[in-house]
């Protein structure tokens, strides 16, 4: 038995491979208009079909329920030009998170120094607010592990050149080298779940001039889009996990801007709170304007990032 089926049912389920000349007569089977077969098979041949089937459902009739016939007059440029604008945008998220992330880090090292020690305290468990999940990996533990893992030429300094004869090199490694090591995952828990009466949060939220209200859930966002676009996930049409939080005057702002209004776990929301955290950490403007030019001409594309649904 697997998950609650016998081994030949589980069998009969699977889907036969299909080559790329098979691929090609699939989606003419189902109603998708071709620009060419050579065209088709060239970009099938660099793109998997199971990653662009990603895009395609949303124009079939009722995927969900088996009916995979594509609706009619849908065209294959209709889809490569939703592909394109995703890739796009991924682009320009990542540059933007990449830049927060940046800003993250300097703050956290600044308020740790400033505040307990630029040493060895980081790293101590009692440093951390114990996750609500007992199963979850401590922060502490996940900070040492990543600092273990690292190959980075500053980190295998200190782990050459500690005073420790044991195992514990780490707590030679300045936080300001530390953080550059860190996943922003690990790096937003560390601020977060820092326990000492939020100290080290709020100076780290003062830094970056974001309210304190809005950095944890921000950052988890942040996070979350950051390892779709690293991944090259898709992003339209995608349901966000951690919703970040703004300012009501914010959000309006931003709606008035796009000219709709958006879903708490869009994309959109991240994009808003991304624009937002840039501007207020005086790094960048104009993020979402860059992002309402990128989809000015693609109205299926903008409601996709900013009303995610199911196909």
């Amino acid at each position: 038995m697997r998950g609650g089926l016998c081994y030949s049912e589980a069998v009969n389920r699977r889907k036969k491979f299909l080559a790329i000349d098979d691929q090609v007569n699939l989606l003419e089977k189902r109603g998708l208009t071709l620009p060419s077969r050579r065209e088709t098979e060239e970009f099938l041949k660099r793109q998997n079909y199971y990653r662009l089937s990603g895009y395609s459902r949303f124009f079939q009739r009722d995927p969900a329920n088996g009916d995979e016939r594509f609706v009619e007059g849908t065209h294959w440029n209709d889809i490569i030009e939703i592909y394109d604008l995703d890739r796009a945008l991924r682009v320009l998220l990542l540059s933007g998170i990449q830049e927060a992330e940046i800003a993250a880090r300097t703050a956290f090292a600044l308020s740790e120094g400033e505040i307990h020690s630029p040493y060895e305290q980081y790293l101590r468990r009692s440093s951390y607010k114990s996750p609500k999940n007992p199963t979850s990996i401590r922060t502490h533990e996940l900070i040492k592990g990543e600092l273990s893992r690292s190959k980075e030429p500053y980190i295998e300094k200190y782990r050459r050149d500690s005073s420790s004869n044991g195992g514990d090199w780490y707590y030679d490694v300045p936080v300001w080298a530390a953080v550059e090591a860190l996943s922003l995952g690990t790096l937003s828990k560390a601020i977060s779940f820092r326990n000492d009466g939020n100290a080290v949060y709020e100076r780290t939220a003062e830094i970056l001039g974001t309210g304190k209200r809005f950095l944890t859930s921000q950052l988890r966002s942040f996070t979350f889009v950051r390892n779709k676009c690293a991944h090259s996930s898709r992003l339209w049409n995608c349901y966000v996990l951690d919703q970040p939080a703004v300012p009501d005057g914010v959000r309006r702002r931003a709606e008035k801007m796009a000219k709709t209004s958006y879903d708490n776990n869009s994309v959109l929301s991240v994009i808003v709170a991304l624009d937002n955290f840039l501007y207020r950490a005086e790094i960048r403007e104009g993020l979402l304007d860059e992002f309402l030019d990128t989809v000015a001409g693609s109205p299926i594309f903008r409601d996709g990032i900013a009303s995610p649904r199911r196909s």
